[in-house]
């Protein structure tokens, strides 16, 4: 087992670094030569830089690029075309750096005229408060992480009115963003497994009708081959526990399985791949971290790329129909150099189907369970509202999934923490629907060690939330959702376990203000204010409009409100 440890260490440092340098300098010399050829025209003699209002504009070797920025943000149009040495060019590219968009934390709308060609690797990555973009038609490359981290992009529109025949979406290109769905044109000619990774609410992926490369079956995308096809993006948001892959789709049958095609994927514990399936590419199933089982339906040995099935949930298995196929996930040389490795042994078990027993009724099983509780920090702190989310006691837990809802009327997204050392934020969203501000999360456990188990009550994680200006009364979380996995035999891993949430399962943090008449001072007045108003509470017509007089945020107001002013003025 040390050997193998090793050996999986040292491969997956190298190839990681061999892979990273490749991929991104076949990228970079990809999109150089596209962008070379699509930019080149009779303009290739102009060179020099020129101011369009915010924006510099640099002329090249025949390309023509955004290279400076120095506006203020907000909603932005960039410039079409400019002219250069008395030629008016076409300007077809971003150039990636700090000093054109790269972690401008201003800008909130981009849109980008007809005519680019290329969104080049990283050009907006960091963005955090752009909420818009849209995308000519023009345009034939979003390269990798070119929206990375844009954490509030919600809506990217494509133009379906098309002047190029071919839109390729690369690795990370839109990784960990506000997407909620997405709507792909015709003319998609490529996008990787994880182009749309971390997006925790994006639940549907569409392409639109009439390609003949890709098709969208549940709010997923299959890439069309001949007469057959493959799941190539399993959408990131989706909540579903268990999947079964289809047979068929748009009329060819499923055949294989698309590099990172389930990569990260929080959610999922059980896939199930029908006999059809028989190739499954590199990382498809990497870093699942709730997968319990994956089950090939194939009986005749699947073509496997590396890494498939590695670094899954510990107490995942693998189940398959013989030991043909079971052969199919050893390793071919393992004394090599890099050998190849399908899955992670110690992690993860290949089994053959019916060997096991019935794996609803393990021999001495455990329990899995978790009982959890919610608190509020007294009062505000720098601004911020602050929750705690304690176990009150764990047996045999690897992971906890979360749901959290706050008033976005009174609130802002924030941040959750894992306080707990065994446990890791694995994944974590936030999603906005009327008027509710939600907070999905996974935590999962570290190290090798079986299940978490504890009798004492213990801090999980804190959730902080920027309070807007003006709010006031009480800003109330909500534990709308907790579920957990867990251990229950040395080889068997519970799908849910129980999970107890102690009341109660809604506490505030109470935003005192005193000034309940708005002019900037405590005084009498506003005792005077608030007596106007004795005895109304939150069930009475027209609340919203007398609130502010609930200075303790009970609910009602009442004499404790007159008291609480009144200490204010005495300064007690």
């Amino acid at each position: 087992m040390a050997k193998y440890d090793a050996a999986v260490r040292m491969r997956k440092i190298c190839r990681a670094a061999l892979a990273g340098l490749l991929s991104v300098t076949l990228l970079c010399a990809a999109e150089a030569a596209e962008s070379h050829a699509s930019e080149l025209s009779d303009t290739a003699a102009v060179s020099g830089s020129v101011t369009a209002g915010d924006f510099e504009v640099t002329a090249k070797s025949g390309t023509v690029r955004i290279t400076g920025y120095t506006g203020d943000g907000g909603k932005i149009t960039l410039p079409q075309s400019v002219e250069i040495q008395g030629e008016t060019v076409t300007v077809t590219g971003i150039q990636a750096s700090r000093d054109v968009f790269q972690e401008n934390k201003k800008i909130t709308k981009v849109t980008i005229p007809d005519g680019y060609t290329t969104i080049d690797g990283d050009s907006f990555k960091g963005c955090t408060s752009l909420t818009e973009i849209n995308i000519p038609g023009s345009v034939t490359s979003v390269s990798y992480n070119a929206f990375e981290g844009c954490t509030s992009l919600s809506s990217v529109r494509f133009d379906t009115t098309t002047t190029a025949d071919k839109l390729s979406i690369g690795m990370n290109a839109f990784k960990n963003c506000a997407l909620t769905s997405v709507a792909l044109p015709e003319r998609l000619s490529d996008v990787h497994g994880t182009s749309f990774v971390g997006n925790a609410a994006l639940s549907t992926l569409e392409v639109e009708s009439g390609s003949s490369a890709f098709a969208s079956e549940g709010g997923n995308i299959y890439q069309l081959s001949g007469d057959s096809a493959s799941l190539v993006v399993y959408a990131p948001g989706k909540r579903d526990v268990e999947f079964s892959v289809p047979e068929t789709v748009a009329g060819k049958q499923v055949t294989g399985i698309g590099l990172s095609a389930f990569r990260y994927h929080p959610y999922l514990e059980k896939i199930t791949l029908p006999a059809c399936v028989t190739d499954v590419q590199s990382y498809a199933f990497n870093e699942m971290a709730a997968i319990r089982e994956i089950v090939f339906r194939t009986t005749v040995p699947p073509t496997l790329g590396s890494d498939a099935c590695t670094d899954m949930a510990q107490g995942s298995k693998i189940i398959v129909e013989n030991q043909e196929v079971a052969d199919a996930f050893a390793v071919d040389n393992p004394e090599s150099l890099w050998p190849t490795y399908y899955y992670t042994e110690g992690r993860t078990t290949v089994e053959i189907a019916g060997t096991s027993g019935n794996p609803q009724e393990p021999e001495n099983p455990q329990q899995v369970s978790a009982s959890l509780s919610l608190s509020a920090h007294s009062g505000p702190e720098n601004g911020n509202a602050v929750y705690d989310i304690y176990l009150d006691s764990a047996e045999n837990i690897t992971t906890v999934l979360l749901k959290l809802s706050f008033d976005g009327g009174t609130t802002d997204k924030g941040t959750l923490t894992s306080a707990l050392k065994d446990f890791n934020i694995t994944q974590s969203g936030w999603s906005e629907e009327n008027g509710r501000l939600t907070l999905t999360a996974y935590l999962g456990k570290t190290g090798d060690e079986p299940g978490y188990t504890s009798q004492e009550k213990t801090l999980l994680a804190s959730v902080s939330v920027p309070v807007k200006d003006g709010a006031s009364g009480s800003i109330t979380a909500t534990l709308e959702k907790a579920a957990c996995a867990g251990i229950i035999t040395t080889e068997e891993s519970a799908l849910n376990g129980t999970v107890t949430v102690t009341s109660p399962s809604e506490v505030s943090v109470i935003l005192e203000n005193c000034d309940v008449n708005g002019d900037g001072t405590v005084t009498i007045v506003d005792i005077a204010e608030a007596q106007r108003y004795y005895q109304k509470t939150d069930k009475d017509a027209g609340w919203d409009s007398v609130r502010q007089c609930d200075v303790n945020g009970d609910g009602q107001i009442d004499v404790e409100d007159y008291i609480r002013i009144f200490l204010k003025i005495a300064g007690i």
